[in-house]
C-alpha cells in the first residue's frame, strides 16, 4: 500500500460537504482513480458527513461502489482529542 498526496486544492466559497464533493471528483477524475478510493479519513465535521453522502450517491450513478457508512473512518486521534476535552470539562 502506498500514500500519496494528489490534490490540495482551495476551496472556494463556503466548505460544504457538495463544494468539497465537486473539488474530490475533479482531482479524482484527472487521475482517473474514482473506482480505487478504499475510503476518507476525516474528523466528525457535519460537512464531512454530506461530502461522504454526496460522494456515495454521485458514485452510485456511475456505477462505482462506495459506501459512506463503510468507507467513512473517524480519525482516531480527533475522537481521542475530543473525549479527552470533555473529560477534562
Amino acid at each position: 500500500m502506498e500514500e500519496v498526496l494528489i490534490g490540495l486544492e482551495e476551496i472556494k466559497g463556503w466548505h460544504t460537504g457538495a463544494n468539497m464533493t465537486e473539488i474530490i471528483n475533479e482531482v479524482l477524475a484527472k487521475y482517473g482513480i474514482q473506482d480505487r478510493i478504499q475510503g476518507f479519513t476525516t474528523d466528525s465535521a457535519s460537512n464531512n458527513r454530506t461530502l461522504t453522502e454526496a460522494l456515495s450517491n454521485a458514485w452510485s450513478l456511475s456505477l462505482v461502489e462506495w459506501s459512506q457508512f463503510e468507507n467513512n473512518m473517524p480519525c482516531m486521534a480527533h475522537v481521542i482529542r475530543l473525549n479527552l476535552g470533555a473529560l477534562m470539562s
